[in-house]
């Protein structure tokens, strides 16, 4: 988590708000911005880029243009190969659900409203090239994700921490291993893609708990998540219950909907992209004891000495729930250290007030205020909660 260079991203943005170019002017360290005042002068923008072999990380358009807006920019490039890798991101200024409702529907990578942070456009960035490129680092390997600069303090503990850990529990781990491995085929650990601070993208490792063809079954067991909304939302009961429908009618994938079905609908997806399933049968019995006493988890302490991760911090998540949780709201909580353990295994884990609302205020709270006492308290915290029903 040492502080190094970071790489300034080309961008191109169509449009000309003064509020917009002011903004990302103020960032010379983190950008280096083309514009275009409309999409035809972007696309001749585009074909000068495509013919001297330009660098170009991102477009940015504005959602109302005179003219072809960015909607039509947007499908313009998807129909070309050579940009359509290229992260496309819309900005409005003013909050309009049918301009989201649109992006959610043509795939647009993202959507920013005004007043935007731009450290938090730069982390986007990032991301969106490493998971466009199939999760190659198409970024150089020198550039680190704009991070909030990690004390030296924390940093030196985590280190210490971690390899003292490793020390002392390196006999008891050799035995767990040759239990798991006696047990069920596979290896003995389990590495995963996970989402951490500045939304790097890193291995995550674990004791294997489940089957070896846990991943392949994930999606069969949906309705075991506890996350995932119970109604279906198959009909909307105001319309069913009058003659009128109860907002306007939308057009969905050939679907007449009303505009209240389809926004609970996108609210039910969304709180189901986080996965923790209750009785999950993939568990092997191994796997359920050192999962009831978190010793699954002991591995991490090596993402720890990678920097990686650090021993308190947000949750660092899997691949299909960052991907999905980009408003500021949500990427707040990647400006703060990735963790091993944190304010929501202390505080939330398995009470009744486990929602996403309320781990979104927690990440969100840890990343701007955490400090190395802090830290401490969260320690010896989460002693008494290492033995729990269940682990994420």
């Amino acid at each position: 988590m040492t502080s190094q260079k970071q790489e300034k991203f080309k961008i191109l943005y169509v449009g000309a708000a003064r509020e917009v170019v002011h903004s990302l002017s103020k960032f010379p360290d983190l950008f280096d911005f083309s514009y275009a005042e409309n999409v035809l002068l972007s696309i001749d923008w585009l074909k000068d880029y495509k013919s001297d072999n330009r660098e170009l990380h991102a477009i940015l358009s504005e959602t109302n243009l005179p003219g072809m807006d960015g909607f039509d920019l947007h499908e313009h490039i998807k129909k070309d190969k050579s940009l359509s890798s290229i992260p496309f991101i819309l900005i409005q200024h003013n909050a309009d659900n049918e301009v989201k409702k649109n992006v959610l529907e043509l795939q647009i990578d993202d959507l920013y409203t005004t007043p935007f942070k731009p450290q938090n456009l730069y982390i986007r960035i990032k991301f969106l090239l490493d998971y466009k490129s199939g999760l190659k680092n198409i970024v150089s390997e020198e550039i680190v994700s704009l991070k909030y600069n990690v004390p030296l303090s924390k940093r030196l503990f985590d280190i210490l921490f971690a390899c003292t850990a490793l020390l002392f529990l390196s006999p008891f781990l050799l035995i767990i291993s040759i239990l798991i491995k006696l047990e069920s085929k596979g290896p003995v650990f389990y590495a995963s893609k996970r989402v951490g601070t500045g939304y790097h993208i890193f291995n995550f490792y674990k004791l294997r708990s489940m089957r070896s063809d846990a991943d392949s079954k994930l999606k069969d067991l949906d309705h075991l998540n506890i996350y995932s909304s119970q109604k279906k939302y198959e009909k909307c009961e105001k319309c069913e219950n009058s003659e009128e429908p109860c907002s306007p009618l939308l057009y969905i994938h050939g679907e007449r909907i009303c505009e209240n079905l389809h926004m609970a609908r996108r609210e039910s997806k969304i709180k189901s992209t986080f996965k923790k399933i209750e009785n999950d049968p993939r568990v092997t019995l191994m796997g359920r004891l050192i999962r009831i006493t978190s010793i699954d988890e002991l591995p991490q302490l090596i993402n720890v000495i990678k920097g990686d991760m650090s021993i308190v911090g947000n949750r660092p998540l899997p691949l299909y729930e960052a991907e999905l949780l980009t408003s500021d709201q949500w990427s707040e909580r990647f400006l703060g250290p990735a963790g091993l353990t944190g304010l929501w295994q202390v505080k939330l884990k398995n009470t009744a007030q486990d929602t996403i609302e309320n781990r979104k205020k927690l990440d969100n709270q840890y990343a701007h205020n955490y400090s190395f006492w802090g830290d401490i308290k969260i320690i010896i915290k989460t002693i008494p909660a290492m033995i729990q029903k269940e682990n994420n």
